[in-house]
């Protein structure tokens, strides 16, 4: 017996109800999906190997008793991971996807497969031709989620060119985050689909950002949520994207300085950590960034002591240009800022009143190396 029979299950009568408010229904329905935006639960690390196993075992015996249609899903979300989709022992399990995909009229599995579907997209993948081929046959039975989409964006189905279509649809968009969840992707940093949607708006929007305006698009598209964790998937491509036009150039002070605390704020300072985006990005591209953190600290530092020393200023102005000179020169690599104790005092307050404290890196000196010229640091 096929998987899909032994699925399905006869719906019970019911008498007829009055509905409440279809407003207050789609309001509760909205509160869910934002907070479970998958049917498709992502599996453990640990658990993957044994669960794709168990998965074999069955299908091998054609054994589906007691199978839970979750258990189903989940071992598909597996089986076409980027790390498993290629592996020559599943290729019954894929075949037996694409099959019950084609044939299947159960709502609920035709549903968590077109959400294995859009969380593994890859452009033009064989995985991705056939899960698109069988769900074109049996989109009828699709649950409504993503027959709103499919009503939004037929392309979806498309396997090479799904990416593109969706991105042109937003990318004129001031916020192109909302776009794209109008049209029911409800989670912006997922994989697959809209990861690619990603790279393709990145790609799009780049010979704009020299302009203010497609700064502040990009670094919204990177964080549409206050509350929520910034994007990760592709991240350093968009990053990279922001600071490549001014590898032999800067932006003007106030584009600069947005830029910085912008990404200062979404993935840390990569002086303090290189992981995560900064550890992945061009090394000349990353010296976009360390040059304008240098540049920060120093006008920092200086501001700060020129402001501690106002009876001393005959001695300390001499200083200040020469520092100052050397950074225009470009001899001064990098620096970290560490003050006396009065300074410390003074670089709170102005820290306070100029940006936020969380984007603010200075220490107290007690010995030494606060500026590396060449191979040397004083």
């Amino acid at each position: 017996m096929r998987l899909s029979a032994r699925l399905s299950i006869p719906l019970p009568l019911y008498q007829t109800v009055k509905l409440p408010s279809l407003v207050k229904l789609q309001s509760a329905a909205k509160r869910v999906l934002d907070r479970w935006p998958d049917v498709v639960r992502d599996p453990p690390e640990r658990d993957r190997e044994r669960i794709i196993q168990e998965l074999k075992r069955r299908l091998d015996q054609n054994d589906w008793e007691n199978t839970k249609l979750s258990f189903v899903t989940m071992a598909a979300k597996i089986a076409f991971d980027a790390d498993w989709r290629d592996r020559p022992d599943l290729g019954d399990v894929r075949r037996f996807y694409y099959e019950e995909t084609r044939l299947s009229n159960y709502t609920s599995f035709l549903s968590g497969m077109f959400s294995v579907y859009v969380s593994t997209y890859s452009p033009g993948a064989e995985h991705t031709k056939q899960l698109a081929m069988a769900l074109k046959k049996s989109q009828a039975h699709l649950g409504g989620r993503w027959r709103a989409v499919l009503d939004k964006t037929p392309e979806c189905l498309q396997p090479a060119q799904a990416h593109k279509v969706l991105c042109k649809k937003i990318q004129g968009s001031e916020k192109p985050w909302e776009e794209i969840r109008d049209l029911g992707f409800l989670t912006v940093s997922a994989p697959g689909l809209v990861e690619h949607v990603h790279y393709e708006f990145v790609k799009a929007i780049r010979p704009e950002l020299f302009k203010r305006e497609y700064m502040e698009r990009l670094i919204g598209w990177l964080k549409p949520d206050e509350n929520a964790p910034p994007r990760v998937n592709g991240a350093h491509v968009a990053v990279a994207a922001l600071l490549e036009p001014w590898m032999s150039e800067d932006p003007v002070q106030s584009d600069q300085s947005y830029l910085v605390e912008s990404l200062l704020g979404l993935y840390g300072d990569p002086r303090v950590q290189r992981v995560g985006v900064w550890a992945i990005i061009p090394e000349q591209v990353l010296d976009v960034m360390l040059r304008w953190l240098t540049r920060e600290d120093i006008e920092f530092f200086l501001r700060v002591v020129t402001q501690v020393e106002q009876e001393h200023l005959h001695k300390w102005m001499p200083r200040r240009d020469f520092w100052l000179r050397l950074y225009k020169e470009g001899r001064i690599d990098a620096a970290w800022v560490a003050f006396s104790y009065d300074a410390e005092l003074e670089a709170k307050k102005i820290s306070n009143r100029i940006r936020d404290n969380d984007l603010v890196s200075y220490g107290r000196q007690t010995d030494g190396g606060i500026v590396r010229i060449r191979r040397y640091c004083f």
